[in-house]
C-alpha cells in the first residue's frame, strides 16, 4: 500500500521566505529534518510551528490534513 503524503508547506500561512525554525519544538535545521519528522506524524495530529517571518519569530499552530494535488482536488470536486 503506497504511503499518503502529508503536506504542512501547503497549508496554512507559511509565506515564501519564511523559515521554520522548529516543528512541534523539535529545531529543524534542513528540509531532511523537516520531512523526517512530519513523516513520522499522521492525519489529524497537531502540528506547531515556530518561523521566523522577516525577521520576526512568529507560532502557526494546524491539525496536518493529507496532501491532495490540486488537479486531483478538483477533479474531486
Amino acid at each position: 500500500m503506497k504511503k499518503k503524503r502529508k503536506s504542512i508547506a501547503y497549508e496554512d500561512t507559511l509565506k515564501n521566505r519564511d523559515r521554520i525554525i522548529s516543528i512541534n519544538g523539535t529545531e529543524i535545521l534542513t528540509t531532511t529534518e523537516m520531512n523526517d519528522l512530519v513523516d513520522a506524524m499522521k492525519v489529524g495530529d497537531t502540528v506547531t510551528r515556530l518561523i521566523d517571518r522577516d525577521g520576526e519569530t512568529h507560532t502557526i499552530t494546524m491539525v496536518l490534513r493529507e496532501y491532495v494535488p490540486d488537479y486531483i482536488g478538483s477533479e474531486l470536486e
